[in-house]
Order: C-alpha cells, then sequence, then structure tokens
C-alpha cells in the first residue's frame, strides 16, 4: 500500500497526476491546461475602490528660501543678440584662453601656441561651422588669439603666475536674499592684494566712435559683473576690481 500511495502523484488541485514512466497525451495536457484555470479561479477576488471624487492629500507648494539660484549668467547676453557665426568663434576663443591661462602666458611655448592654433578648425568645425563660415570663423579666431598674446594686456590677463589663479571658476552664493551663481572667466590677485574680476567679451566694433561701443558694453554687462563682485564679497574679498577684456579690440574697460 505504500509503494502504490508513493507511485501515485498528487497535483495542487488534489488530481492524480499520470506516472511518471507514461507520455503525456494530447488529452493527458489539455486536462492540465484546464486544471490550472480552474485552480487560478478559486483564488480570492476582493477589490477594494476608492470612493468617488477621492485625491490624495497634498502640501502646499514648496517655496525656495532663499529664492531659487539666479544664474548670473543668465543676465548675460553677448551670444542671444549675436549669430551663429560669431557665437561659435566666441566660444572657441574663450577655449584658447582659458587654456593659454592655465599654462601660463609667461611659460606657454612656441610649440604650445601652435598646437591650440591648429585646433581652432576642429573646434569650429565641432559646434557646425563649415565652408567659408568655418574660414571666417578660424581666422577671427586666430587674429583675436594672437592679437591678445602679443599684447601687454593679455599678457597679463593670462599670466599663471598671480596669486590665487583661476579660470571658468564655478562660484555661487546668497546676493540680496536670492542663491546666485555664476562662471567666472578669469580672476586672480595681484601682488598688490587686489582681487581682479574679468569676463571676457569676443564682440568687435568696425568704424568709428570706439569710445561710444565700450562705453555700451560697459553698461551692458554691469549687472553681471556687479554680482560676481558679490560672491566674491561673500567669501570675505575686500580690495576687488571688475572689467572687461575684448580680445578681438584688444581693449580692458574697468567696469564699476
Amino acid at each position: 500500500d505504500q509503494l502504490a500511495a508513493a507511485s501515485t502523484l498528487i497535483d495542487a488541485a488534489g488530481e492524480p497526476l499520470a506516472d511518471a514512466d507514461e507520455a503525456p497525451t494530447d488529452t493527458d495536457t489539455d486536462t492540465d491546461t484546464d486544471t490550472d484555470t480552474d485552480t487560478e479561479s478559486t483564488l480570492p477576488q476582493d477589490l477594494l475602490r476608492v470612493a468617488a471624487g477621492w485625491a490624495p492629500p497634498t502640501s502646499d507648494a514648496f517655496v525656495w528660501s532663499p529664492a531659487r539660484a539666479v544664474d548670473a549668467s543668465a543676465i548675460e547676453i553677448e551670444f542671444a543678440w549675436a549669430g551663429l557665426e560669431a557665437r561659435r568663434s566666441g566660444i572657441v576663443l574663450h577655449r584658447l584662453l582659458e587654456e593659454t591661462a592655465r599654462i601660463g602666458s609667461e611659460r606657454l611655448s612656441t610649440a604650445e601656441r601652435d598646437h591650440l592654433v591648429d585646433r581652432v578648425p576642429l573646434l569650429l568645425a565641432s559646434r557646425g561651422a563649415e565652408g567659408e563660415a568655418l574660414e571666417r570663423g578660424v581666422a577671427g579666431v586666430r587674429d583675436a588669439y594672437l592679437r591678445t598674446l602679443a599684447s601687454l594686456q593679455g599678457h597679463w590677463l593670462l599670466r599663471s603666475d598671480h596669486a590665487e589663479s583661476a579660470c571658468e571658476l564655478r562660484l555661487s552664493g546668497i546676493v540680496d536674499g536670492v542663491i546666485v551663481s555664476g562662471v567666472i572667466d578669469r580672476t586672480f590677485v595681484t601682488a598688490d592684494g587686489e582681487r581682479w574680476i574679468i569676463d571676457y567679451k569676443s564682440g568687435y566694433h568696425l568704424g568709428g566712435n570706439l569710445d561710444a561701443f565700450l562705453a555700451e558694453e560697459s553698461a551692458r554687462y554691469q549687472a553681471q559683473l556687479r554680482r560676481y563682485r558679490a560672491l566674491f564679497e561673500g567669501l570675505g574679498a575686500t580690495r576687488i576690481r571688475t572689467g572687461l577684456y575684448l580680445p578681438r579690440l584688444d581693449q580692458m574697460i574697468e567696469v564699476n
């Protein structure tokens, strides 16, 4: 009896299965399928329904305190009004000035300078410049870059032996109760303890009345530089000077 009981297999529904030695037939397969279906139908089917008009509880809208971050560069409108060609050239020129300042204009070798210049076509092409636009862009960026290296102002700005020298420096802080963040093109402390904050502007001016153009640039970016100044004041800096450098004109404008 024990052997007979052991040779009989019982499925989940309590029905005997065929012996293991017997090959399943089509009828056996159909029976198994039906049994599985019957088994599932016997499972509990309790459903919970929410009341009509129910909604999950919500809290009051979150209010940032201080106010959410304002990117100081959002005030930056240098490329907003410029065409795509000028935008590409400006970005690539910024890149060359950044790399040069990290090396240091006082240590930049001829080979390093030429390597940076040779990268200009690739950098512009990677941003979509082609054909005559690429040729114009390469000529403009190279001219502005080499003009900067050849000038006393440009050489001074790009020296790496200034104290606390930094390029593309990201800062955040609270200014007038608002969180402000920005990226500063160039900053350093001179030997006499003055903190300079420099923003590169790749714009240029054709024709006369250059002084009026420079005055307009100064007014346009005054708010941006004021925020940069406030960020450094928050870090304890006191003797701060801010300015714009226009490499295509080799012009330095101090902005108060």
